[in-house]
């Protein structure tokens, strides 16, 4: 009898000292100090539960919990544990091996293991700067694309920081945050942030997770565009300092070139307002101002004003400095327009003008002194004329070749020479035709033993 009591203890016992199935999520959060946050998701957890994790990095270096000082107090609970970077700073990519070692009273201890590999490249914030001063509308957007290879991305929380000594301090959530304040947009110096969080979970793994929080800096300095009156004074400027560099050592093609393009710009500024044209024309007005602080981005000064909208319409009966006139008819304006082109009469080897490009057919002609040859039709002309051809005969058979050179004429030269000693050799050379010659050997010529060379 006593022994079979005994059998019912160990009976008894096994009954009570069963297995706890326990499990957790992984995140990695790489927002500042990089950690790796294990959260137990063990599903009806006895009371008394605590756990502690065996963490083994890329790297090969291992963390070792301990039962007498648990990462694990209760189900439900996290542990943080930070992270070793890499030689560039950035979280280790590569294979992490995380058991989870948990034990209650009356219940055997158990293991679980997840094991991944952890592939991770980081976005960039891509902040656009929208400004048109001249409606005025100023604004800056996220255009960053937030997808990362193999982790599907939740919805980014933006936070927005747009400041100035004028506005103060413009916060904002969205996709787009406008430099709107009071209803005005203001002449100021600007500094812009954003901050974005997001959350993405893998594709494969729904246990797997990585919360990261990225920040773009940048500055802005936002000024009012100059008047009417000062862009024409400008582009005059221009035409003074073209005029200068043709006796001095300045760089007068790239001086022609630009005043060439602002005369352009401006001509067609004042061709969309005559006709009531406005669409696109404050891009117009912008690369006027472009070419005109030679392709640089002029100093700014701002005014910490509203930017009043650009009058346009005020230009009517306006006077610019010396070039008065109303814009319906532009009188004036068209006369000093005229003399700043310059010379529009045919142009010549001593006077400026205009010239038109020779078609081919002149080009080839070689008679025509008024038109310009571009460099494709001179190498077609070049082409045709110093056309040539070349070959490598013999086949040990045969002792006449007829050689088509399509050189269209019978007024070749022909030199034929010895592959093997590059010697030049003298045989019976027959023009057949003005596409064939034919050359002849007294005896059949070895084969590819002679290069023949034919040429206009």
């Amino acid at each position: 009898m006593l022994f079979h009591r005994n059998v019912i203890v160990v009976k008894e016992i096994c009954r009570i000292m069963s297995t706890i199935n326990n499990t957790f999520d992984v995140r990695f959060n790489l927002s500042g100090t990089l950690n790796l946050v294990l959260t137990d998701t063990t599903v009806s957890a006895p009371n008394g539960m605590v756990g502690f994790f065996t963490i083994t990095q890329p790297d090969g270096s291992t963390r070792t919990g301990n039962v007498n000082s648990p990462d694990i107090t209760a189900a439900g609970g996290s542990y943080t544990f930070a992270l070793n970077r890499d030689s560039a700073g950035n979280v280790q990519c590569g294979t992490y091996t995380i058991k989870y070692t948990v034990t209650a009273p009356g219940y055997f201890s158990s293991d679980f293991t997840r094991s991944f590999v952890f592939q991770y490249s980081p976005v960039s914030l891509i902040v656009t700067q929208l400004f048109d001063v001249f409606t005025p509308n100023l604004s800056v957007r996220d255009n960053t694309t937030y997808a990362v290879s193999n982790f599907t991305a939740g919805s980014p929380t933006r936070s927005w920081s747009v400041s100035s000594t004028p506005t103060g301090t413009l916060t904002g959530s969205g996709v787009t945050q406008s430099f709107v304040f009071g209803g005005q947009y203001y002449s100021a110096q600007y500094a812009i942030s954003l901050t974005s969080s997001i959350l993405y979970t893998h594709s494969q793994y729904a246990w797997l997770t990585v919360n990261q929080t990225l920040t773009n800096s940048s500055s802005a300095c936002i000024q009012p565009p100059p008047d009417f009156q000062h862009l024409v004074e400008d582009v005059s400027a221009l035409k003074l300092e073209l005029d200068e560099a043709v006796n001095t050592c300045q760089t007068y093609d790239k001086l022609k070139a630009d005043f060439e393009y602002a005369i352009t710009l401006l001509s067609h500024i004042i061709n969309k307002l005559k006709t009531a044209e406005t669409d696109n024309i404050y891009k117009d007005f912008n690369d006027l101002l472009l070419v005109l602080s030679n392709n640089q981005i002029p100093t700014c000064t701002p005014t910490n004003q509203p930017i009043p909208a650009y009058n346009i319409g005020g230009l009517d009966g306006a006077a610019w400095g010396t070039i008065t006139g109303n814009i319906q008819q532009q009188t004036d304006l068209w006369n000093i327009l005229q003399t700043l082109t310059g010379n529009t009469a045919q142009a010549t080897e001593t006077t400026k003008g205009i010239a038109e490009l020779a078609t081919q057919a002149e080009t080839d002609t070689g008679t025509d002194d008024l038109r310009i040859v571009t460099p494709l039709k001179l190498k077609t002309l070049l082409d045709s004329r110093v056309g040539g051809y070349s070959v490598t005969i013999g086949d040990g058979v045969n002792t006449s070749y007829a050689l088509s050179h399509g050189l269209n004429t019978r007024d070749v030269v022909v030199a034929i020479y010895k592959v093997s000693t590059n010697e030049q050799v003298i045989t019976d050379v027959t023009a057949t035709s003005t596409s064939v010659v034919t050359v002849s050997f007294f005896t059949a010529p070895a084969s590819n033993s002679y290069r023949v060379v034919i040429k206009k």
